[in-house]
């Protein structure tokens, strides 16, 4: 089944308001807006399944304001740094003025919807002849919204009279300044979900979410030395790298992560006895794209 997901970013002027997070540039503090930590947050998530699930699976990402605007196309799956770039170039939310109108995100769903269920080339060379678009899609809504459950259950309404074959899913990630009691917020174990979160955990809700949706993992690589101290007579600092990639069960794994310790080998010029030949190839990215995980893996097969 082609998998479509649509990435929408709300990008209205209330995305403006200040959250409790924090960031500090030399001894200037500033709190992040609430566009801010979505954003980063809609970023790790987007750069994730472009990098690791791009097989059979595309990527729509908008921004929604005054009217919904695409970054890029079904036909054209640009990478995460064109996608970074573009949304850098949106520029932060514009403050409410007198006569400037917004668009509803229910107009923004509805719109998606409707262009994840029309064909695509990969729609057409995946499909049995004679038989229906064997479509998956699943709208990604990024907001802050006081009731989100009535915006879902206007869009469920909206997507049981298309009568549409296709599966789609609705997932709001509703950012929040008090702790709802309801937290998650699933409407018929059908796929759609309403998950209000604090800000401060916006980031690990994000990704613990897309591990779920698209059968995924995170590998941890401990005890990683710094390049820079290699070779001198100091203890060598040390950092981890947690990498995502598809779930493979192995008997050594604790539930459905992995813990595997950096080894260094004593002489380049001896082959190692304990690395051989790889038995399987995995498209992997790291979480963090801070240097050490650059460096790390600056290549997308881990072997």
């Amino acid at each position: 089944m082609a998998t479509k997901s649509v990435i929408i970013l709300d990008h209205r002027s209330h995305m403006l308001a200040p959250t409790d997070q924090i960031i500090a540039i030399d001894d200037l503090k500033a709190s992040k807006s609430k566009w801010t930590v979505l954003m980063e947050s809609a970023v790790e998530y987007t750069r994730i399944i472009m990098d690791v699930c791009f097989t059979n699976h595309q990527v729509l990402v908008a921004t929604l304001d005054t009217s919904l605007s695409f970054l890029n196309s079904w036909e054209d799956q640009v990478g995460v740094v064109d996608m970074v770039t573009k949304l850098a170039l949106s520029g932060p939310p514009v403050a409410d003025e007198d006569g400037r109108e917004e668009s509803s995100l229910l107009s923004a769903i509805k719109e998606c919807v409707d262009g994840g269920l029309s064909e695509s080339q990969l729609d057409v060379s995946s499909r049995v002849v004679g038989s229906p678009i064997p479509n998956h899609v699943r709208i990604v809504c990024f907001t802050s919204l006081s009731k989100p459950r009535d915006l879902v259950d206007a869009a469920l309404n909206y997507i049981k009279d298309l009568e549409s074959t296709a599966k789609v899913d609705i997932i709001i990630f509703n950012m929040v300044d008090h702790v709802i009691p309801d937290k998650d917020d699933v409407i018929n174990d059908s796929g759609y979900h309403i998950y209000n979160v604090k800000p401060a955990f916006m980031f690990k809700k994000v990704l613990d979410t897309c591990l779920q949706l698209h059968n995924l993992t995170i590998t941890t690589i401990t005890s990683i030395p710094m390049k820079e101290e290699l070779g001198t007579n100091t203890q060598a600092a040390a950092y981890n790298v947690d990498i995502v990639h598809p779930l493979v069960r192995l008997p050594c794994s604790s539930g459905n992560r992995l813990t595997m310790k950096w080894c260094s080998p004593k002489s380049a010029q001896v082959p190692s006895p304990v690395v051989g030949n790889s038995l399987a190839q995995l498209y992997v990215q790291p979480i963090n794209l801070a240097n050490p995980s650059g460096v790390l893996v600056h290549f997308q097969h881990y072997t």
